[in-house]
């Protein structure tokens, strides 16, 4: 188990590397929205939970940035000219 800017990380695999060297690239990203101040992140209320009523993926998609599906299933993305790629239009 170790903590990275406040984060806990824990596995059973007594081979794992070390959490840093995992994370490799993604450390970088951690290091950005989590590390900009000496004191660390705070939380300012409670979180936010939903119950949502569909298969998991469904959830874990619709709240997790959810970038891809702006071009596939809103056309009015293309009459606006808001996405550069063609591959999602049909």
């Amino acid at each position: 188990m170790e903590s990275f800017h406040g984060l806990i990380f824990a596995t059973l695999d007594p081979t794992a590397p070390p959490l840093r060297t995992y994370l490799g690239g993604m450390a970088w990203y951690l290091d950005l929205v989590f590390g900009l101040d000496k004191d660390g992140v705070e939380m300012l209320g409670a979180p936010q939970r939903f119950v949502v009523d569909a298969n998991w993926k469904s959830g874990a998609d619709n709240f997790s940035g959810d970038d891809y599906h702006l071009g596939t299933l809103h056309k009015s993305v293309w009459s606006i000219g808001a996405s550069r790629s063609r591959s999602a239009r049909t």
